[in-house]
C-alpha cells in the first residue's frame, strides 16, 4: 500500500508502514531511516507527526537491554579512543 498519495494519514498508518518496510529490509523498526521510507511515506507526512525520530521513540521505545548494549558500545569506543591517544 502506498500512502504517499493520501492527503492525511494517521500516525498509526505511518507506524504500520514503518513496520512493513522494516520487515521487507530485514531491519528493526528502530533502525529505519527516512531514506528507507522514500516513495512510501512523504517527508511532509512524517513532519506532520513530529518526524521519524519522534514516531520511533513513541512507538518503538528503547528497552533496558538496548540501553545496556548502547552503554557497552560506548565504553568500548571510549577504550579504543584512549588506546589511540596513547599511540
Amino acid at each position: 500500500m502506498r500512502i504517499a498519495d493520501k492527503a492525511k494519514t494517521s500516525a498509526e498508518e505511518i507506524v504500520s508502514m514503518i513496520q512493513t518496510v522494516a520487515e521487507g529490509l530485514g531491519k528493526s523498526p528502530k533502525d529505519i531511516t527516512e531514506n528507507d521510507l522514500k516513495g512510501v511515506v512523504s517527508s511532509r507526512q512524517l513532519r506532520n507527526h513530529g518526524g521519524i525520530s519522534l514516531l520511533k521513540k513513541v512507538y518503538f521505545p528503547e528497552t533496558e537491554k538496548d540501553l545496556g548494549s548502547i552503554l557497552k558500545h560506548k565504553k568500548q569506543a571510549s577504550y579504543i579512543s584512549k588506546l589511540d591517544r596513547k599511540s
